[in-house]
């Protein structure tokens, strides 16, 4: 959707008011959450990525520190970039979002959320409408009962979760994608 800019271009990397998209949401989740530790994936024009990364004014600025996961001889896919990231996380929950969307979600609210409902993995939505995106349906108790294809409204994943570090387990190694492995599964344990 971003062609031809995204050619030789990482999405993460291009320009929003001269900074690149990634660090509006790292910067945000530093702001949020006291975060100086940014695991970044690349794959696609790593050297945008690699040259974005290290981009002195905004380091200093921020004082966040990044670690790149780097996938450019092989795409591991939405989960298996997770599994791979294993060993740089710790025991408290992970908070992820994708590099190339540029929005603030609430990280305080959604935590304390994901906590009380002690779940596993806590997806952030949002509404939407006239378009064609899938919807999470929830019930009641704030839990995902369905992922619907092609709807024309409802609520959308935004890219942002929440997650516990004992889902790494639900990942194989090697290429995956968390709906099939992580969100689905999750969703029939009601976690």
């Amino acid at each position: 959707r971003l062609n031809p800019l995204t050619k030789n271009f990482a999405k993460p990397a291009l320009p929003v008011l001269g900074i690149p998209i990634f660090w509006f949401n790292a910067w945000h989740l530093s702001r949020t959450l006291g975060i100086k530790k940014v695991i970044m994936n690349m794959c696609h024009a790593p050297n945008t990525i690699k040259k974005a990364v290290e981009d002195k004014d905004l380091k200093k600025h921020t004082g966040l520190d990044f670690i790149i996961s780097d996938e450019t001889k092989r795409i591991l896919g939405t989960s298996g970039a997770l599994k791979k990231i294993r060993p740089h996380v710790g025991d408290e929950p992970l908070c992820v979002v994708n590099g190339d969307a540029l929005f603030f979600p609430n990280w305080s609210q959604l935590i304390e959320y994901h906590r009380t409902k002690k779940a596993l993995l806590t997806l952030h939505v949002h509404a939407f409408a006239h378009t064609s995106y899938t919807e999470v349906k929830i019930n009641s108790d704030g839990l995902v009962t369905q992922f619907c294809e092609n709807a024309g409204g409802g609520l959308m994943f935004s890219g942002a979760y929440v997650m516990e570090p004992a889902v790494f387990n639900l990942i194989p190694e090697g290429p995956s994608e968390l709906r099939t492995t992580v969100f689905e599964p999750l969703m029939k344990k009601q976690k």
